[in-house]
């Protein structure tokens, strides 16, 4: 996939996808403003990628309720378990920057706000981000030889839209590898995944 991962000839040839895959774009706007570069699977010009993340998780989970009734044949049963809404939450660990090309913080990777006193308050614009799952060029058959036909192997790219920043702290630790950390929470709305 031209202008997304270029080096994917050098991602390690395996059955199961690994983290060196995977790149971050973030911007503004929605999924329908980008989705025929998506399926080309060219990332939109107007989306940056966000280099320097460490770790990068995504959370989804809902709720149920038990429901109950009165004068049931057995007192107390539950009759019906009813799901309540999804929550999606995104965590983003990245290092802080000596930059004065405005990616140091996040707010600057991310084009947050002005161009000095970054906060989460800067943030008032809903975020768009993606996460492409780059396809290596080759994988391993049973017998320890490579094809290239990249049979049953796809990118994937995950789209989460309507993004807000929730928590943005940063970490420094003088007793590790001196580096500045920023951890932050991202509460995502709407999830589409486009299989190229």
């Amino acid at each position: 996939m031209a202008g997304v991962i270029d080096n994917s000839g050098l991602i390690p040839r395996t059955k199961r996808r690994t983290a060196l895959s995977v790149a971050i774009y973030a911007g503004f706007g929605s999924y329908k403003d980008f989705v025929s570069q998506l399926q080309a699977g060219t990332p939109p010009t107007a989306l940056r990628r966000i280099g320097s993340i460490e770790s990068f998780s995504e959370t989804e989970s809902r709720d149920a309720n038990s429901q109950y009734e009165l004068d049931a044949d057995y007192p107390g049963e539950i009759v019906d378990v009813i799901p309540t809404r999804p929550e999606r939450e995104l965590t983003i660990n990245r290092a802080v920057l000596y930059s004065s090309s405005g990616a140091g913080d996040i707010f600057e990777a991310l084009g947050i706000g002005p161009t000095t006193g970054w906060n989460i308050m800067n943030q008032v614009i809903p975020l768009l981000l993606l996460r492409y799952e780059v396809t290596p060029t080759a994988t391993t058959s049973t017998n320890n030889t490579q094809n290239t036909s990249n049979t049953g192997t796809k990118t994937v790219i995950t789209v989460w839209e309507d993004c807000w920043l929730t928590a943005s702290p940063k970490e420094f630790d003088v007793m590790g590898d001196l580096k500045i950390i920023q951890s932050c929470t991202i509460k995502a709305g709407r999830k589409y995944t486009i299989v190229i």
